[in-house]
């Protein structure tokens, strides 16, 4: 297959799945797949590889706290008595079941707490849903506010377009996530 065909290459690619955004992605690799080459042999050999593991502790916290952590879980290992932590869990889990035997059976106790909870449960979620629609209400003013700077804004501005907002994205590779990375450039340029 002649890969610098585009009309063939996307008949190929665009049997292997119905997803445009996708395709599209997988069309500009193999059209670019000379800039990805040159790009790794640009970066590869100045790659610091395992000789660097020591100082990448050193240097990224979030390679520390990972290192942290897999400590903490071999100290944890070594010293909880394991037992104790399972003799503990199983208490529980039977004292679980126990209040779901009493539920079923319709125990008044259990079945008395359950509706003073339900009924202060519903109680807050009155309160939360009142809270909820009081705050659009309250919210017009400030919005008509803010609305009036914007316009003043806007008018002393020239009155143009803020930001390039009024600007056409151009072309399919617009929208594409691979822009943001630096060493795929080439695919969107």
């Amino acid at each position: 297959m002649n890969t610098q065909d585009k009309t063939e290459l996307a008949r190929v690619v665009g049997q292997l799945s119905s997803n445009r955004l996708s395709i599209d992605e997988v069309i500009g690799a193999i059209l670019n797949v000379q800039q990805v080459f040159r790009c790794l042999e640009m970066r590869v050999p100045n790659a610091a590889g395992l000789s660097a593991a020591d100082d990448v502790q050193k240097l990224d916290p979030f390679a520390a706290y990972s290192g942290f952590k897999d400590s903490q879980a071999n100290l944890s290992d070594a010293v909880l008595p394991m037992e104790t932590v399972g003799a503990g869990l199983n208490r529980f889990a039977d004292h679980i079941n126990a209040f779901t035997k009493k539920v079923r059976d319709g125990d008044p106790m259990v079945l008395g707490g359950a509706g003073i909870a339900g009924a202060g449960l519903a109680a807050f979620g009155g309160w939360k849903v009142g809270t909820g629609l009081w705050a659009p209400v309250t919210a017009g003013p400030a919005l008509n506010e803010a609305a009036a700077a914007l316009t003043a804004a806007a008018a002393q501005g020239g009155g143009g377009a803020v930001g390039g907002a009024g600007k056409a994205a151009a072309g399919w590779s617009a929208a594409s996530p691979m822009r943001s990375i630096t060493c795929w450039q080439g695919w969107t340029s």
